[in-house]
């Protein structure tokens, strides 16, 4: 009885092969129309199968275009089309007709293979069940402009898209969903390919790289998803001319991007999340272009950049606790616009790196951190740095330079807390140039120059620092030129300190010594620093208690005057008077300030601080040239309101402060909205300095009222809300 079932098994099965393959047992004729797959049954017009639709697509050839609507179903074995004729001239497009028709490898190699047949297209298909080492859901090899859209892959041994060799392919709208199999499973894998586009994929499954890209050239990836890769997110090595746009990759564990020798590669609008171990590579990319890239997440270098000159690199956003922020290592020439780096929080850490990159240029950097340094140039000369903020507690330094002669910072500002220096330059040459910088913050020295020679410093604010302003060790021919140094009120501080330093020129320098007992605005340490008249037209304005004008070796010069005897005759025509800052902490000189008018023009330097054009006759000292009608300038500020403890709005009393710049009769008034007077103290003659006065406002109503300050001939009015 088995043999006869077994016969009868055998016949039915050849019967339907026959039925299939209907019109392929005929004389061979080129396919053109609509041939349905899995319709109801076999017929001239239609397959049962997939295969058996490649099947006579292979024998057959083409004589137009072929479309091949494919039912709901599970179609099991691999489906090959190889070599068919007359795919050059005409489309293959194989479709579901409905959602759910999958085509199962059934543990062959590849679920589906295109070799030597171009213009194919694959359109809302699935593919599974592919097996072995080397397998691929969907395979295209030496196959010219294919097409596969919104197809899905699942738990493929290896890739679930594999292309090979392959010109103007297309990959659109595809999802990769159930894990790969192998630590080499790729999501999608093209080789060897030119004028290829990924557009709108997504890789959501567990794989090893979730696109691969080897050889070939002008590739172009659009909208890529990668989550869960567990080496690389996007990994593309040879192939020139890639670009890679609004992708974004989570969780990549080695790197979410890593291109190699891909010159010419465009980036842009592209997302990393996670902790991969580095998450944007890039070596021999010469002319990278990298536009609104933004990394989030723990990494050991969140951005490199080797071996790629002339790269552009603009709106970078570093937001992780990784060792490195941006790294330029062998990379001369390249160009950084609007780079942030923020919560790096760790003690070894470099927000940017410049390792023998000379020539770069930077604008508009801004770094948020807790790290060692911020900015950090090694053997990389000719660099401009440009609009950089630092705000955080650098371990070493805020800026720091090192063998990298003629660097030039320029509009920077530097908030440090507990570093060694905010800037830092050593062995360095050739002009170095630091202009209009803001130095803030409490770092031991404000700028720390060493072993270096021909360093220009002009036109700086600092203030904050707890040991010395401007350090000098070692250091050939200097120039300090419209700097505004303000020390802390501490002892033994220094605004200036030469250690072994030589032919100096110091001019139009306000160093306010602030400090107690043994502060000074010059110290020096060793030979006299300054050539003669090296050091003139400087306010050097000693202020706190015991607290003197220089310091030379074990020699103090208390005054001025003491200083002027000096055999060098130094600062001849400098000042030591009050410089009449707005505050302490603001660089602008006031209306009356004896700084104005008071220093000597220095060739090259035309402006401040604030870009104000400097007098060209008879410039102001310091880092700010007093500029009429400014508000900053114009005036000190008169008072500024501090509501109660609880604030504004306050309940029973307020509390207003108020400074003053001088000795003034001053009075207070408030008034109600419709401008009648409810209290008024008294005129009173206040000394100069800061004043707080508590005024008791529990019997009034509650509402919205006005509190006039007058100080002299000044009024300052603010708004008062009671409850």
């Amino acid at each position: 009885m088995s043999d006869i079932r077994s016969l009868q098994r055998r016949v039915f099965e050849g019967l339907a092969l026959t039925l299939a393959l209907g019109t392929a047992s005929a004389p061979a004729q080129p396919m053109s129309g609509i041939y349905p797959v899995g319709s109801g049954g076999p017929g001239v017009d239609s397959f049962v199968s997939v295969q058996a639709a490649a099947a006579a697509l292979n024998a057959r050839g083409l004589s137009g275009d072929v479309q091949v609507p494919i039912a709901l179903g599970t179609y099991p074995g691999a489906v090959i089309l190889r070599r068919v004729t007359g795919s050059n001239n005409f489309r293959i497009n194989l479709y579901s007709r409905q959602v759910g028709a999958v085509i199962d490898a059934g543990g062959a190699r590849n679920a589906f293979l295109v070799e030597s047949t171009d213009n194919v297209s694959l359109q809302g298909l699935r593919f599974q069940g592919a097996r072995d080492t080397g397998s691929a859901c969907v395979r295209f090899v030496d196959s010219d402009s294919g097409t596969v859209m919104r197809c899905r892959f699942g738990d493929s041994a290896q890739t679930g898209l594999l292309v090979e060799r392959a010109v103007n392919f297309l990959a659109e709208s595809l999802r990769v969903e159930n894990p790969m199999r192998g630590p080499d499973s790729r999501g999608l894998d093209l080789r060897d390919c030119y004028r290829a586009m990924i557009e709108r994929c997504s890789l959501q499954a567990a794989l090893g790289t979730g696109v691969s890209v080897t050889g070939g050239s002008d590739i172009s990836l659009d909208m890529v998803a990668v989550m869960n890769a567990g080496a690389y997110g996007i990994r593309v090595e040879n192939s020139p001319r890639l670009s890679l746009m609004r992708s974004v990759v989570r969780n990549a564990t080695v790197s979410a991007l890593r291109v190699v020798n891909a010159p010419g590669t465009y980036l842009a609008n592209c997302l990393s999340v996670g902790g991969a171990l580095e998450s944007a590579y890039f070596e021999s990319c010469d002319s990278l272009s990298v536009t609104s890239l933004m990394l989030v997440g723990s990494s050991g270098r969140a951005i490199s950049v080797v071996r790629s000159p002339g790269c552009a690199l603009m709106q970078l956003s570093v937001q992780s606790q990784s060792v490195r922020g941006l790294v330029l290592d062998r990379s001369p020439g390249c160009t950084i616009d609007s780079l942030q780096v923020v919560n790096l929080n760790n003690d070894t850490a470099i927000a940017v790196l410049l390792d023998s990159s000379g020539g770069c240029a930077f604008r508009f950097c801004n770094i948020l951190s807790h790290c060692a340094r911020a900015i950090s140039l090694d053997r990389s000369p000719g660099v401009r740095i440009m609009h950089a903020r630092y705000q955080g507690d650098a371990i070493d330094a805020g800026f720091a330079v090192n063998r990298s002669s003629g660097v030039y910072f320029r509009n920077c500002s530097l908030s440090c807390t507990g570093s060694n220096a905010a800037l830092a330059v050593f062995d360095s040459s050739d002009q170095d140039t630091l202009l209009d910088l803001t130095i803030l913050g409490s770092p031991r020295t404000g700028i720390l120059v060493r072993d270096c020679a021909g360093l220009l410093i002009a036109n700086c604010f600092i203030r904050g620092w707890t040991e010395n302003g401007v350090s000098f060790d070692r250091v050939l021919s200097p120039q300090l030129f419209y700097n505004s140094i303000v020390s802390q009120a501490a002892a033994g501080v220094s605004g200036a300190r030469f250690r072994q330093t030589a032919a100096t020129r110091a001019l139009d320098n306000l160093i306010w010594n602030r400090g107690l007992d043994s502060s000074t605005c010059y110290r020096v340490e060793g030979l006299f620093p300054f050539a003669a008249p090296g050091s003139d037209h400087n306010d050097l304005y000693a202020s706190g208690v015991g607290g003197s004008i220089a310091r030379l070796n074990d020699t103090l010069y208390p005054f001025l005057t003491d200083w002027q005897a000096h055999p060098s005759a130094p600062d001849s025509h400098s000042l030591t008077q009050d410089p009449r800052l707005v505050t302490t902490t603001d660089y602008h000189i006031a209306a009356g300030s004896p700084c104005r008018d008071a220093g000597i023009p220095v060739a090259g330097i035309a402006g401040d601080l604030d870009d104000d054009v400097r007098d060209p006759v008879t410039p102001d000292i310091g880092a700010d040239e007093y500029r009429p009608g400014s508000v900053a300038e114009d005036r000190l500020p008169v008072s500024s309101l501090s509501a109660g403890v609880l604030g504004n709005p306050v309940r029973g009393r307020c509390r207003l402060s108020y400074i003053l710049d001088k000795a003034e009769p001053v009075r207070l008034r408030l008034f109600d909205a419709s401008g009648q007077t409810v209290l008024l103290l008294p005129w009173q003659q206040r000394a100069a300095g800061n004043h707080v006065t508590s005024l008791n406002v529990s019997s009034l109503s509650t509402g919205v009222y006005l509190l006039e300050l007058r100080a002299g001939i000044r009024t300052e009015t603010m708004k008062l809300v009671l409850e």
